[in-house]
């Protein structure tokens, strides 16, 4: 398979997973809440508080089964730890790196974390996909499992 069509099947990919948890939902969608084994796994950031994602963001989450949470806040890696009883969701003192890049980036990237800042609440979407939200119930973050990368 060429780069080019990898490439194209990478994207269709990601456009599948962006429409199957990005569209429109109904105030009946039904959703449930994840165990921890159901949410460990690495997760591709949709959308940030309503908003998609800058296109060709690197942003996820990642859920280890040990407990650390790690992934790409769209500039830099995340770190930190996580855990989850009935649906609450307990984040610990993230750290990152501190590299800059572009600006819609680096903008998206504060968004991602103040988002992070505030989940407290998981659900798994019926569609699949991983929906945090506040104490509030806004939701602030929304995402896809993650495609393997292609070798």
């Amino acid at each position: 398979m060429s780069i080019k069509t990898s490439v194209a099947l990478l994207t269709l990919t990601f456009l599948g997973l962006l429409a199957a948890c990005a569209g429109p939902r109904s105030a009946a969608t039904e959703a449930s809440i994840p165990t921890p084994s159901a949410l460990t796994g690495e997760w591709t950031i949709l959308s940030i508080q309503g908003s998609p994602v800058v296109e060709d963001s690197p942003a996820f989450l990642g859920f280890g089964e040990d407990g650390r949470l790690f992934g790409h806040s769209s500039v830099n890696q995340l770190f930190g730890s996580w855990a989850l009883d009935a649906g609450t969701l307990e984040l610990g003192q993230l750290g990152s790196t501190k590299m800059a890049g572009p600006p819609a980036l680096m903008e998206q990237e504060t968004q991602f974390l103040a988002a992070l800042a505030r989940a407290s609440r998981a659900m798994l979407a019926e569609d699949g996909c991983l929906v945090l939200s506040a104490s509030d119930s806004a939701v602030l973050l929304t995402a896809a499992p993650r495609a393997p990368k292609a070798h």
